[in-house]
């Protein structure tokens, strides 16, 4: 899986190893516009969140949002032009994935002057939380959500991770409760939202700071923590919907299985919009076309191609990407594309300069997919017969939801037990894999491919 999507052969990543960076939550990206074509649910923000970090993408009328700038390392890994995490800079096709360390396993701490932290640093998967008895000592998110009784409070995985309240509760209370003079199930609770605010962070660098309003969003939620804290996360952005889909704590693993072959080459090309010559443009997509064929190693007529151009203001450093038309170019088929450039200009940082800054054409990109043989829709009744030999015996138990709410007895169901009829919250779902959280307020079903619907209140 390369970052910018689609699948590549090992020859090739030995030779380009950079193009691989981040490629697991690309699949994860990949798997959520395979499943946006299905539901018709075009505009999606992924959120995949696992027990170090928490990722984020954009999906736009069904495309996904890619760059050539990324950064990797850093507090918060970003590819924005504008907002920068302070990690190392890399320059290559990569999906528009926003990083931050929020997961699971992130560390909660208090730091020199009595702030209560949650990560960046994590436990991971050893030692792992303390309620793993897994030696670990420092108390974690996975902890909190525990104590909250968000997760089962004595195994997970169905059965084969065992957990351990107690060590959950005496973790948090002794090493952050207690030097912070706080109540614990309120501590356990700030921690929670304290873990959304992080992760806000990430739906942000890939939505309001590309000039995209959430709200006009579905939030697609996966990885083993995605379906904990997708509500509330969902709530703050007042965003008011948000889907799990089957299997979503391994939901990236199905994104691969879905993935084309894809080949991406650019090649530079400096003029201004008024001194291109379109069939020199032809020329070199054409040039780029042959070499795309050769890398994916099949007759053309099995490869779709896509083409670009990186543009830009004169003057500017840096370049936004733009649809070209495929097929032989010319005067009257090119001349739209300074409007295509300025209206992606002013949705990316509010303005634009019609007529009064000249449009330059930067670099000329071409991608080839090849269609790959794995691609399959999802078989709803395989996953559901997989899903019900999973299912355990579940109970109903105290849950904590805020001062505003208190403790509720919260029904905790498998997701087979839904239907397509609106069920309210609070309610939890336990799958063998991840633990869905529907707080008051809310409410979810099934769709017709098994997903959990969930609407959510939010308040003005």
């Amino acid at each position: 899986m390369q970052s910018s999507g689609g699948m590549m052969d090992a020859e090739t990543v030995v030779k380009n190893p950079a193009q691989i960076v981040e490629c697991g939550p690309a699949a994860g990206v990949i798997g959520s516009a395979h499943l946006g074509r299905l539901t018709n649910m075009n505009n999606l923000i992924t959120l995949d969140m696992g027990g170090t970090t928490a990722k984020a993408s954009l999906i736009e009328n069904g495309n996904l949002m890619k760059t050539d700038e990324y950064e990797v390392g850093g507090g918060i890994n970003l590819s924005s032009k504008l907002i920068k995490g302070g990690g190392y800079a890399l320059k290559t096709p990569v999906i528009d994935i926003s990083e931050v360390g929020a997961g699971g396993g992130s560390i909660v701490w208090i730091d020199k002057v009595g702030q209560l932290k949650v990560g960046p640093k994590s436990a991971g998967a050893s030692p792992g939380p303390v309620c793993y008895k897994n030696e670990g000592t420092e108390p974690t998110l996975t902890d909190a959500n525990v104590v909250l009784g968000y997760l089962n409070p004595s195994s997970i995985a169905g059965g084969t991770v065992l957990i351990d309240y107690e060590a959950a509760y005496n973790s948090l209370n002794d090493k952050i409760a207690v030097p912070l003079n706080q109540n614990v199930m309120e501590l356990a609770y700030g921690i929670h939202l304290i873990a959304n605010s992080t992760m806000m962070r990430a739906v942000k660098a890939v939505s309001t700071y590309r000039g995209r309003d959430p709200r006009e969003f579905t939030i697609i939620a996966f990885g083993g923590c995605g379906g904990i804290h997708v509500v509330e996360l969902a709530r703050s952005l007042q965003i008011d919907r948000a889907l799990i889909p089957l299997s979503a704590g391994v939901f990236s693993a199905l994104g691969l299985l879905v993935s084309d072959i894809e080949s991406t080459l650019s090649r530079s090309y400096f003029r201004s919009f008024i001194h291109t010559s379109p069939d020199e443009m032809n020329k070199f997509y054409e040039e780029l076309e042959d070499n795309i064929n050769k890398n994916l190693g099949s007759n053309s007529d099995l490869i779709s191609i896509s083409r670009f151009a990186d543009m830009r203001y004169e003057g500017q450093a840096f370049e936004l990407t733009v649809p070209v038309p495929n097929g032989k170019l010319n005067q009257l088929n090119i001349s739209h594309l300074p409007e295509l450039f300025e209206s992606e200009h002013e949705s990316t940082y509010g303005h634009r300069y019609p007529g009064d800054k000249n449009v330059q054409i930067v670099n000329l990109r071409t991608t080839g997919k090849l269609e790959s043989n794995f691609r399959r829709n999802i078989d709803v009744n395989k996953m559901r017969e997989y899903n019900t030999r999973k299912t355990f015996k579940n109970n109903d138990k105290k849950a904590y939801f805020g001062k505003n709410y208190g403790y509720i007895n919260t029904p905790v169901i498998n997701r087979w037990d839904l239907t397509q009829k609106p069920h309210n919250g609070p309610i939890i779902v336990e799958e063998y894999e991840n633990t869905i959280v529907i707080p008051p307020d809310s409410n979810m079903r099934l769709d017709d491919f098994g997903n959990i619907l969930i609407e959510i209140k939010n308040k003005n």
